[in-house]
């Protein structure tokens, strides 16, 4: 299932290198050097997000970051973020972040918003 295009077309016009890796329930979008907030231990990393084979019904929930971050601080996890699973032959860092989605209203630029909020409050 490829990206929508209003989704591409906003990876491409923000400038992010991206990956699209289709499966058949779901789309595993990559972005590539997402850069992190300086309370982490890496400057940047990659995301992960999972994207459902019927959204933008379905919603999208959570996110998954390689390799690793922690807080500079105490070298601790950031909270909800201490599990692991395997995607793409690697092993992802899950935030596990949930918040109502509005079909029709959401889409993968909100999204993008929330996993920027949630590691700018980590």
């Amino acid at each position: 299932m490829p990206l929508l295009e209003d989704d591409e077309q906003y990876l491409t016009e923000k400038g992010w290198r991206f990956e699209i890796h289709e499966e058949p329930e779901r789309t595993l979008l990559v972005i590539k050097d997402y850069q992190l907030p300086s309370k982490f231990t890496l400057d940047m990393t990659d995301v992960l997000i999972i994207i459902p084979r019927l959204y933008p019904m379905n919603p999208l929930d959570m996110f998954w970051v390689r390799p690793e971050i922690r807080l500079k601080a105490s070298g601790a996890y950031p909270q909800a973020a201490d599990y692991f699973e395997n995607y793409l032959g690697d092993r992802w860092q899950r935030f596990s972040r949930h918040y109502q989605w509005r079909p029709n209203i959401d889409s993968l630029e909100s999204h993008l918003r929330v996993i920027q909020n949630s590691l700018e409050r980590a």
